[in-house]
């Protein structure tokens, strides 16, 4: 289920990433029913519109949907309240001394050393 979940939203991102690409690629794989269906300059073959004009108006739309899905906050006012609150009480080990949450935050004998290579008898 949470590969599916990530295939979708890869995909999803992808599409949104590539929105104006996959307009054009759609422009170029119908140009011709384009051109019939939605140019604006059919009737006039000098202007060698070719749809275009329709390509141009997508893109328009594409970039305003964008924009205005982005709203810009001049100020937030971000205030913190906190419902809980957690109580950390000392744990006791087995000897009476406090014991760490984590058990590898002393380190023992063996990683204080300074690992040196041996000396070399040939010098």
């Amino acid at each position: 289920m949470q590969k599916a979940l990530g295939i979708w939203m890869a995909a999803l991102c992808l599409l949104i990433t590539f929105q104006q690409a996959l307009i054009v690629l759609h422009f170029e794989l119908n140009r011709e029913a384009i051109e019939i269906a939605f140019c604006i300059n059919k009737n006039n073959p000098s202007a060698k519109c070719h749809g275009s004009c329709h390509l141009k108006k997508q893109l328009q739309k594409a970039q305003g949907a964008k924009e205005t899905a982005t709203i810009n906050y001049s100020k937030i006012d971000i205030f913190i309240l906190a419902k809980y609150s957690i109580k950390i009480e000392n744990v006791l080990s087995r000897n009476g001394k406090p014991a760490s949450m984590h058990p590898d935050t002393f380190y023992k004998e063996p990683f204080r050393e300074i690992w040196a290579p041996p000396p070399n008898p040939n010098i």
